[in-house]
């Protein structure tokens, strides 16, 4: 649920809040307002929201692979799907996990969520993993949560640290660009 909390929170984090000094300390205090448990079960399918260089896609493939799902479904643009069956050509030979691929091209990140939505409804699916990186995570969250009523939502990254993704340097692309994401998501939730 969108809160103020998480709007103020990502307004300061976006708003250059990053550079100051001790931000390390205030951030390990902050609230997990900015970020999604990363859990996994049993699901009917593994969302992949396609990007990230491929990691993504791999991170689903080896869910799939240790049994959390059957079916694994792309979205994204359609070069991103294109890598995306590059990656996983031959790595599904007799283990019988479908790869669903919209036609569509989804270019970007509420479109995905929103087309996953649909998808997942009408194919009366309501338990799924949702893959990307994970500060992107809790922008998908949000727009799950705004678009649709599945049941039970897994989320995974594939990879994690042990700080929090705006605090953590290898992050520092994401950070201004995915706070401000977010805040524009607290605010549509509001109107």
């Amino acid at each position: 649920m969108l809160t103020p909390r998480l709007l103020i929170i990502a307004l300061l984090v976006a708003s250059g809040f990053t550079s100051m000094p001790g931000l390390t300390e205030i951030a390990d205090k902050l609230p997990n307002a900015l970020s999604v448990s990363s859990k996994s079960a049993a699901a009917e399918v593994i969302v992949v929201f396609a990007g990230g260089g491929g990691k993504r896609v791999r991170h689903a493939a080896a869910l799939a692979e240790a049994g959390y799902a059957k079916r694994i479904l792309i979205l994204g643009t359609n070069p991103e799907k294109e890598c995306a069956l590059s990656i996983l050509d031959g790595w599904f030979p007799e283990k019988n996990v479908e790869i669903l691929l919209p036609e569509c091209a989804l270019p970007n990140t509420d479109t995905s969520a929103k087309f996953a939505c649909s998808l997942l409804t009408q194919s009366k699916m309501d338990k799924a993993i949702i893959v990307s990186d994970e500060w992107h995570l809790r922008r998908i969250s949000l727009l799950m949560a705004r678009y649709g009523n599945i049941a039970q939502l897994g989320y995974s990254a594939p990879t994690t640290s042990s700080r929090p993704w705006w605090v953590d340097v290898r992050q520092t692309k994401n950070i201004s660009t995915e706070c401000i994401k977010l805040a524009g998501c607290a605010i549509m939730s509001l109107i």
